[in-house]
């Protein structure tokens, strides 16, 4: 592996004499200011200072402090007085953050001092080995160019070029081999420092998780099928069918975002009262399916793609009608126990780490099989995966809940179909690479979510290709 580098600018603060009546020195420093080195490990060549008189002797004996500041990792080794040349050493090692800082000051007057910045590349690691069924991989199997494809992209984020990415996690060749996690805020605001361990809200991702738990439910003679009238699965609620046409619609429309409801949650932005979702998300949640049903039609079943969180999510509750137990043990059952998971809190899957949401791409990108487990079937993943509305604005095409786009790098087309949640949250399978990539985020409610799909066309995909 190539060694990566650290640069090193130096600000100098010096004491002058009205500050202080002790004899005056100052700190000057002797080693380059460009140094080799990389994230977690001691340069290679030792930060040098030099203590000096204001005539520029060089003055021994005299008492000093180095210490690292500004995320600097940790002083592996260090002078404490200047040597007979008037030489102080600095043995340094790099922390983990992009930007890190080591000073050096007179004991006898912090006001004199050197300051060393030094900005430190990434450092691969392996992904760590949980008990949570993942076989972990590594990117040496590439060239020095394509790790450095990989590494310069990890550093883009590091530098808060992507604002507010809170995880990338890639396999390849079923093998977890990148992982990595940065602080940020939820949709709530909150300041939260995001790990593999920390089930993250992932938005409209979880539409992909509930359309798989119908196709498992079919599967499992729990549901008939996707041509069973809609209004079957809300006995309770017969009457709120009060139209010809909602008799039509079928679970197929709700999959495909096509049930013909007049919903409308991306004309108008969220909180608008004429976003459907804003005012659905205003009742309790006991009222959402009444809410639903009782829309009125302005579209033929089938005719006209409309993106529904609220039909959606009551895909949810055609399981729960359906089944002959309660949702939390389905999905334990028929998924989380089948594909190595953690206990289910979240059987609606609204929350998940994001070795969790690389799950659900691992079964989708090799024919519904975790391992020698069939979790759900691939007739189920060809459906998802096949479009049935297409050039849907930049987003592309639609299928049961996955959508499907073309991503691009400088060489060639991937063709790909991936889960994505307001925010940044999103699971992209792409079979030719042999990938799934998985990324968390806090761009909620922005455009700005987008960009780091192009930093993986650039950084990842081209990587592998």
């Amino acid at each position: 592996m190539k060694k990566l580098f650290a640069f090193l600018t130096i600000t100098l603060g010096l004491l002058s004499c009205s500050e202080s009546s002790s004899p005056e020195y100052r700190i000057e420093l002797v080693s380059q200011g460009n140094v080799l080195g990389f994230q977690g490990a001691t340069l290679p060549q030792p930060i040098i200072a030099k203590v000096v008189s204001e005539s520029g002797e060089a003055q021994s004996g005299i008492d000093v402090i180095p210490f690292v500041k500004n995320g600097g990792g940790f002083i592996e080794s260090a002078s404490t007085t200047s040597d007979a040349n008037g030489l102080v050493t600095v043995n340094w090692q790099l922390g983990e953050a992009l930007s890190q800082g080591l000073q050096i000051s007179l004991k006898d007057n912090s006001k004199v001092f050197v300051t060393v910045t030094a900005r430190a590349k990434y450092s691969y690691k392996q992904p760590a080995t949980e008990q949570d069924g993942w076989i972990i991989g590594d990117v040496e199997e590439l060239s020095d160019e394509q790790r450095s494809l990989i590494f310069n992209g990890i550093d883009r984020l590091r530098n808060d070029e992507f604002p507010e990415v809170h995880s990338v996690v890639v396999m390849h060749k079923r093998k977890l081999v990148l992982e990595e996690y940065y602080d940020g805020t939820d949709s709530n605001g909150n300041f939260i420092e995001w790990d593999r361990f920390t089930k993250h809200e992932i938005q409209s991702a979880s539409k992909s998780f509930r359309s798989m738990l119908v196709g498992i439910a079919i599967e499992k003679g729990f549901v008939e099928g996707v041509d069973v009238p809609f209004y079957s699965f809300f006995p309770a609620f017969d009457n709120l069918k009060d139209e010809e046409q909602k008799g039509e619609i079928t679970l197929d429309h709700v999959l495909t975002m096509s049930a013909g409801f007049d919903w409308d949650e991306w004309s108008f932005p969220f909180g608008h009262a004429s976003n459907n979702l804003s005012t659905m998300y205003a009742m309790p949640s006991s009222q959402w399916v009444p809410y639903v049903l009782g829309l009125p039609m302005k579209y033929v079943p089938g005719s006209t793609f409309a993106y529904s969180t609220g039909t959606s999510l009551m895909l949810a509750n055609v399981i729960s009608n359906s089944i002959d137990t309660d949702l939390r043990s389905f999905t334990r059952e028929y998924y989380s126990d089948l594909v190595e998971g953690t206990p289910v809190n979240d059987p609606n899957g609204n929350r998940m780490t994001p070795r969790e949401m690389a799950k659900m791409g691992y079964l989708y990108l090799y024919d519904g099989k975790w391992k020698d487990n069939q979790v759900v079937s691939t007739d189920w993943i060809e459906k998802s995966i096949t479009p049935r509305f297409e050039n849907i604005n930049t987003s592309g095409g639609y299928g049961y809940q996955w959508w499907l786009k073309t991503f691009s790098t400088s060489k060639k087309g991937y063709d790909c179909y991936y889960a994505s949640g307001n925010g940044g949250q999103f699971v992209v399978v792409n079979k030719e690479l042999d990938l799934v990539v998985v990324f968390t985020g806090g761009n909620f409610g922005s455009a700005q979510m987008f960009d780091i799909l192009n930093w993986m066309e650039d950084h990842i995909f081209s990587a592998y290709e």
